[in-house]
């Protein structure tokens, strides 16, 4: 871990780089703290993080403990506005990003995580945006999550910047599509289930029947899917050779010259 940077120092530079310009100077050094004690903990318990700042910093534990409990306790540290300052952190001077979304279990149990995140051209994709929710709890509300983590995401980045959104077939829901398309800024290439009824100037039907066969890629424009009133949007079919199931792909993207369809 040392040789790696993550000591107190590092993490208070971090901490005034994201929240230096959102939060009092002691909100940020607490911050700083606790992630700390997060790095070093061995299980994310209040005790055990608090031991383990405390241990760190050569100090007695039970202060680092009582630092962590009134951390958590905090309602002015929303974590909304911690994420907005992590976003604008890690996008930087961007202009242009492109972020992926997806739902993701851990562990073997109620929990589950929708994470927005930063999609790079090396090493792993940063997350920017998360929410943590029940899957009992989940019935009739998945959707709605879904729009929010999009919005919120749209919130915390200057104005000036393009998003990209692509997502899997989990997303493909026309409804989320037209909130995309609301929303400043947005783009999104989202796969879609290929028993979708496409309706298109150049063909209607299921999107499985309209896949080439011979890998080439087919481009329908202003088609509808579903019957849905809203949109008209890009469609792009897939399926090579040796692909086991054809790619079927929804975009608000401009494909006029072909271009941005070939670079994605």
């Amino acid at each position: 871990m040392k040789a790696r940077g993550l000591n107190e120092q590092t993490l208070r530079r971090v901490s005034k780089s994201a929240f230096g310009a959102l939060l009092h100077h002691k909100q940020v050094l607490s911050i700083a703290l606790v992630a700390l004690g997060v790095v070093y903990a061995v299980k994310m318990t209040i005790h055990a993080i608090g031991t383990a700042m405390a241990g760190v910093r050569g100090a007695i534990p039970k202060h680092g403990i009582k630092q962590v409990d009134r951390f958590m306790s905090n309602d002015k540290l929303k974590p909304v506005d911690l994420r907005r300052g992590l976003v604008r952190l890690v996008v930087g001077d961007r202009k242009k990003i492109e972020v992926s979304m997806d739902w993701t279990d851990f562990d073997k149990d109620d929990q589950t995580t929708l994470v927005i995140s930063l999609v790079l051209k090396h090493g792993r994709a940063i997350p920017l945006i998360w929410l943590n929710e029940r899957k009992s709890s989940l019935k009739d509300k998945r959707s709605m999550h879904e729009r929010t983590a999009a919005w919120e995401l749209r919130q915390a980045l200057p104005d000036d910047v393009r998003v990209l959104l692509l997502a899997d077939r989990g997303f493909g829901d026309t409804k989320f599509f037209d909130h995309l398309s609301d929303i400043p800024g947005f783009d999104f290439i989202i796969r879609f289930k290929k028993c979708y009824l496409i309706t298109a100037s150049e063909y209607v039907g299921k999107a499985q029947d309209a896949v080439f066969n011979n890998g080439r890629i087919r481009i329908l424009k202003n088609a509808l899917l579903t019957g849905e009133k809203r949109g008209p949007y890009i469609v792009v079919l897939y399926k090579a050779n040796k692909m086991k199931d054809s790619w079927c792909l929804a975009t608000n993207l401009d494909t006029s010259d072909g271009s941005v369809i070939d670079d994605n």
